[in-house]
Protein backbone atom coordinates (compact mmCIF):
# COMPACT_ATOMS: atom_id res chain seq x y z
CA UNK A 1 0.00 0.00 0.00
CA UNK A 2 0.84 3.87 -0.28
CA UNK A 3 2.70 5.42 2.47
CA UNK A 4 0.74 7.90 4.40
CA UNK A 5 1.19 11.07 2.66
CA UNK A 6 -0.02 9.39 -0.76
CA UNK A 7 -2.96 8.12 1.44
CA UNK A 8 -3.92 11.65 3.13
CA UNK A 9 -4.27 13.02 -0.60
CA UNK A 10 -6.37 10.45 -1.68
CA UNK A 11 -8.77 11.34 1.42
CA UNK A 12 -8.16 15.58 0.80
CA UNK A 13 -9.41 14.53 -2.84
CA UNK A 14 -12.01 12.94 -2.28
CA UNK A 15 -13.22 15.38 -0.25
CA UNK A 16 -12.93 17.83 -3.02
CA UNK A 17 -14.87 16.01 -5.47
CA UNK A 18 -17.47 15.05 -2.85
CA UNK A 19 -19.74 16.98 -0.82
CA UNK A 20 -21.05 14.83 1.87
CA UNK A 21 -17.18 14.15 2.80
CA UNK A 22 -16.94 14.93 6.64
CA UNK A 23 -15.03 17.94 7.28
CA UNK A 24 -12.11 18.00 9.54
CA UNK A 25 -8.33 17.09 10.46
CA UNK A 26 -6.89 14.22 9.15
CA UNK A 27 -4.92 12.78 12.04
CA UNK A 28 -2.61 9.80 11.54
CA UNK A 29 -3.58 6.40 13.02
CA UNK A 30 -3.74 2.76 12.27
CA UNK A 31 -6.36 0.52 11.56
CA UNK A 32 -7.68 2.72 10.53
CA UNK A 33 -5.61 4.85 8.45
CA UNK A 34 -6.93 8.40 9.49
CA UNK A 35 -9.19 9.32 12.07
CA UNK A 36 -10.98 13.25 12.35
CA UNK A 37 -12.50 14.23 15.31
CA UNK A 38 -16.53 14.60 15.36
CA UNK A 39 -19.00 15.62 18.44
CA UNK A 40 -19.66 12.07 18.65
CA UNK A 41 -16.29 10.66 18.74
CA UNK A 42 -13.25 9.64 16.27
CA UNK A 43 -14.65 9.28 12.69
CA UNK A 44 -12.03 6.70 11.23
CA UNK A 45 -11.09 6.13 7.24
CA UNK A 46 -9.24 3.23 5.71
CA UNK A 47 -7.84 3.53 2.39
CA UNK A 48 -7.15 0.86 0.19
CA UNK A 49 -6.35 0.84 -3.40
CA UNK A 50 -7.03 -1.50 -6.33
CA UNK A 51 -4.85 -3.59 -8.60
CA UNK A 52 -5.05 -5.41 -11.89
CA UNK A 53 -4.77 -9.02 -11.45
CA UNK A 54 -0.82 -10.01 -12.52
CA UNK A 55 -2.41 -11.39 -15.65
CA UNK A 56 -4.87 -8.41 -17.03
CA UNK A 57 -1.73 -6.47 -18.49
CA UNK A 58 0.80 -6.81 -20.76
CA UNK A 59 2.43 -3.57 -20.75
CA UNK A 60 4.12 -3.56 -16.93
CA UNK A 61 6.74 -0.71 -17.21
CA UNK A 62 9.69 -2.75 -16.38
CA UNK A 63 8.72 -4.43 -19.58
CA UNK A 64 8.80 -1.06 -21.58
CA UNK A 65 11.09 -0.30 -24.14
CA UNK A 66 13.96 1.58 -23.35
CA UNK A 67 13.43 3.98 -26.04
CA UNK A 68 9.82 4.98 -24.90
CA UNK A 69 11.10 5.37 -21.42
CA UNK A 70 13.78 7.51 -22.43
CA UNK A 71 11.01 9.57 -24.93
CA UNK A 72 8.80 10.24 -21.13
CA UNK A 73 12.13 10.57 -19.21
CA UNK A 74 13.40 13.44 -21.50
CA UNK A 75 10.12 14.70 -21.89
CA UNK A 76 9.38 15.45 -18.57
CA UNK A 77 13.05 17.18 -18.10
CA UNK A 78 11.38 19.63 -20.47
CA UNK A 79 8.72 20.21 -19.12
CA UNK A 80 10.24 20.74 -15.63
CA UNK A 81 12.31 23.51 -17.37
CA UNK A 82 9.89 24.91 -18.27
CA UNK A 83 8.56 26.48 -14.84
CA UNK A 84 4.90 25.26 -15.19
CA UNK A 85 3.50 23.02 -11.49
CA UNK A 86 4.01 19.86 -11.83
CA UNK A 87 1.97 17.50 -13.18
CA UNK A 88 1.92 13.71 -13.45
CA UNK A 89 1.65 12.13 -16.77
CA UNK A 90 0.40 8.38 -18.19
CA UNK A 91 1.28 7.96 -21.91
CA UNK A 92 -0.05 4.93 -23.99
CA UNK A 93 1.87 4.45 -27.13
CA UNK A 94 -0.22 4.12 -30.63
CA UNK A 95 -0.22 0.82 -32.49
CA UNK A 96 -0.09 2.71 -35.78
CA UNK A 97 2.79 2.95 -37.89
CA UNK A 98 4.71 6.26 -37.95
CA UNK A 99 7.59 7.88 -39.46
CA UNK A 100 10.99 7.21 -37.86
CA UNK A 101 11.66 10.02 -35.17
CA UNK A 102 14.69 10.43 -32.81
CA UNK A 103 14.10 10.67 -28.88
CA UNK A 104 14.25 14.39 -28.66
CA UNK A 105 11.84 15.07 -31.31
CA UNK A 106 9.39 13.16 -29.54
CA UNK A 107 10.11 14.21 -26.02
CA UNK A 108 9.99 18.19 -27.45
CA UNK A 109 6.44 17.29 -28.78
CA UNK A 110 4.89 15.71 -26.32
CA UNK A 111 6.52 17.87 -23.42
CA UNK A 112 5.00 21.28 -25.77
CA UNK A 113 1.56 18.82 -25.44
CA UNK A 114 1.90 18.44 -21.99
CA UNK A 115 2.42 22.36 -21.00
CA UNK A 116 -0.81 23.51 -23.67
CA UNK A 117 -2.65 20.59 -21.79
CA UNK A 118 -2.13 20.96 -18.33
CA UNK A 119 -5.11 20.59 -15.84
CA UNK A 120 -5.67 24.26 -13.81
CA UNK A 121 -9.03 22.95 -11.95
CA UNK A 122 -7.24 19.85 -10.30
CA UNK A 123 -9.32 17.49 -12.12
CA UNK A 124 -7.19 14.58 -14.21
CA UNK A 125 -7.29 15.64 -18.07
CA UNK A 126 -7.64 12.44 -20.57
CA UNK A 127 -6.78 12.19 -24.33
CA UNK A 128 -6.99 9.48 -27.15
CA UNK A 129 -5.75 9.26 -30.32
CA UNK A 130 -9.27 7.92 -31.27
CA UNK A 131 -11.24 10.96 -29.96
CA UNK A 132 -12.37 12.67 -33.37
CA UNK A 133 -10.35 16.01 -32.74
CA UNK A 134 -7.31 14.07 -30.92
CA UNK A 135 -4.79 16.50 -30.93
CA UNK A 136 -1.98 14.57 -29.63
CA UNK A 137 1.49 13.78 -30.95
CA UNK A 138 1.68 11.45 -33.74
CA UNK A 139 3.17 8.17 -31.97
CA UNK A 140 0.86 8.47 -28.58
CA UNK A 141 -2.73 6.17 -28.52
CA UNK A 142 -3.20 7.72 -25.03
CA UNK A 143 -2.57 10.20 -22.29
CA UNK A 144 -4.03 11.22 -19.10
CA UNK A 145 -2.08 14.58 -17.48
CA UNK A 146 -3.20 15.36 -13.80
CA UNK A 147 -1.60 17.62 -11.21
CA UNK A 148 0.73 16.31 -8.83
CA UNK A 149 -1.58 14.78 -5.74
CA UNK A 150 1.49 15.96 -3.32
CA UNK A 151 4.55 17.25 -2.84
CA UNK A 152 5.92 13.89 -3.82
CA UNK A 153 5.44 14.11 -7.65
CA UNK A 154 5.78 11.03 -9.07
CA UNK A 155 7.72 10.20 -12.79
CA UNK A 156 5.82 10.48 -15.53
CA UNK A 157 4.69 6.62 -16.72
CA UNK A 158 5.47 5.41 -20.35
CA UNK A 159 3.41 2.74 -21.28
CA UNK A 160 3.44 0.59 -24.41
CA UNK A 161 0.47 0.02 -26.64
CA UNK A 162 -2.90 -0.56 -24.92
CA UNK A 163 -6.02 0.42 -23.00
CA UNK A 164 -7.12 0.77 -19.50
CA UNK A 165 -8.22 -2.21 -17.57
CA UNK A 166 -12.08 -1.84 -17.60
CA UNK A 167 -13.15 -2.31 -13.66
CA UNK A 168 -15.36 -5.21 -12.30
CA UNK A 169 -17.63 -6.17 -10.52
CA UNK A 170 -15.53 -8.89 -8.59
CA UNK A 171 -12.55 -7.03 -7.93
CA UNK A 172 -13.89 -4.30 -6.43
CA UNK A 173 -15.92 -6.63 -4.41
CA UNK A 174 -12.91 -8.71 -3.43
CA UNK A 175 -10.93 -5.56 -2.08
CA UNK A 176 -14.51 -4.34 0.03
CA UNK A 177 -14.45 -7.87 1.44
CA UNK A 178 -10.83 -8.01 2.29
CA UNK A 179 -11.10 -4.64 4.34
CA UNK A 180 -14.59 -5.84 5.78
CA UNK A 181 -12.79 -8.74 7.36
CA UNK A 182 -11.14 -6.04 10.01
CA UNK A 183 -13.71 -4.20 10.18
CA UNK A 184 -14.22 -4.86 14.18
CA UNK A 185 -10.76 -3.74 14.72
CA UNK A 186 -11.30 -0.73 13.02
CA UNK A 187 -14.88 0.22 14.89
CA UNK A 188 -13.35 -0.15 18.64
CA UNK A 189 -11.08 2.62 17.52
CA UNK A 190 -14.02 4.67 16.10
CA UNK A 191 -17.76 5.92 16.67
CA UNK A 192 -17.83 5.32 12.43
CA UNK A 193 -15.90 4.13 9.64
CA UNK A 194 -15.34 5.00 6.18
CA UNK A 195 -13.81 2.76 3.35
CA UNK A 196 -11.64 4.61 0.56
CA UNK A 197 -11.19 2.31 -2.41
CA UNK A 198 -9.26 3.92 -4.87
CA UNK A 199 -8.59 3.76 -8.42
CA UNK A 200 -5.23 5.52 -9.51
CA UNK A 201 -3.09 6.14 -12.45
CA UNK A 202 0.08 5.58 -11.34
CA UNK A 203 1.38 2.54 -11.01
CA UNK A 204 -0.38 1.57 -14.38
CA UNK A 205 -1.50 -1.66 -12.59
CA UNK A 206 -4.00 0.29 -10.75
CA UNK A 207 -5.55 2.14 -13.52
CA UNK A 208 -8.97 1.59 -14.30
CA UNK A 209 -11.70 2.40 -16.23
CA UNK A 210 -15.30 2.60 -14.36
CA UNK A 211 -18.33 1.45 -16.11
CA UNK A 212 -21.68 3.31 -16.22
CA UNK A 213 -23.47 0.75 -14.57
CA UNK A 214 -21.36 0.90 -10.99
CA UNK A 215 -24.35 2.72 -9.65
CA UNK A 216 -26.60 -0.17 -9.91
CA UNK A 217 -24.15 -2.52 -8.12
CA UNK A 218 -24.10 -3.49 -4.51
CA UNK A 219 -21.56 -4.51 -2.30
CA UNK A 220 -21.68 -6.45 1.35
CA UNK A 221 -20.11 -5.11 4.17
CA UNK A 222 -20.59 -2.76 7.70
CA UNK A 223 -18.62 0.22 6.70
CA UNK A 224 -20.86 3.50 7.57
CA UNK A 225 -19.84 4.55 3.92
CA UNK A 226 -17.59 3.11 0.98
CA UNK A 227 -16.51 5.34 -1.65
CA UNK A 228 -14.74 4.53 -5.00
CA UNK A 229 -12.28 7.20 -6.12
CA UNK A 230 -11.20 6.97 -9.80
CA UNK A 231 -8.44 9.71 -10.59
CA UNK A 232 -8.45 9.36 -13.97
CA UNK A 233 -12.51 9.94 -14.16
CA UNK A 234 -12.10 13.19 -11.24
CA UNK A 235 -15.13 11.25 -9.58
CA UNK A 236 -15.98 9.67 -6.59
CA UNK A 237 -18.75 6.74 -5.85
CA UNK A 238 -20.97 6.15 -2.78
CA UNK A 239 -21.03 2.45 -3.40
CA UNK A 240 -24.56 1.11 -2.10
CA UNK A 241 -24.57 -2.05 0.16
CA UNK A 242 -26.61 -4.87 0.27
Amino acid sequence: MTDKRTEKAYLELARTLYPAFPSGTFLESEAPDFVVASPSGPLGFEVTQLFQPPSATEFNPKQVESFRESVIRRAREIYAASGNPAVEVVAYFSDRPMARRRTEQLAQSFAEFVCANRPKDGRVLAFRESDRMSTLPAGFGSVSIAPSLSEHCRPWFAGGVGQTMPLTYDLLAQAISAKNSKFANYRSRASEVWLLVVADLFPSSTSFSVPADIETWHFDHEFDQVLLLSREESKVWALSPN
